[in-house]
């Protein structure tokens, strides 16, 4: 998460960590719900003046597809960030478009 062009608040999946807010289909902790969760601990910023990327690294480090699965896209519209960004398959930025 990022507030006046700093990075904020850093979040990343983990298969070993599981939360209640997490998809029950897929109840790992991913990276957009974990960056929220710290984000929510560290600071009062207001998310509508924040900006979300979400990136996704494959071992080779090449930028993979990391548009947000349901649960996460429901926490996202939820949180009202003013922009969220996420890698798709070529690597590029894509915006994520609220509905």
């Amino acid at each position: 998460i990022c507030y006046k062009g700093k990075i904020i608040t850093v979040g990343l999946n983990n298969q070993y960590k599981t939360h209640t807010k997490a998809s029950k289909d897929w109840p790992f902790l991913h990276s957009e719900l974990d960056c929220l969760l710290r984000f929510k601990r560290k600071t009062r910023i207001d998310l509508s003046d924040s900006v979300l990327y979400n990136v996704r690294m494959g071992k080779s480090g090449r930028l993979l597809m990391s548009r947000p699965c349901i649960d996460c896209t429901k926490l996202i519209c939820a949180a009202n960030f003013k922009a969220v960004y996420y890698t798709n398959n070529l690597g590029l930025f894509e915006e994520f478009k609220f509905k």
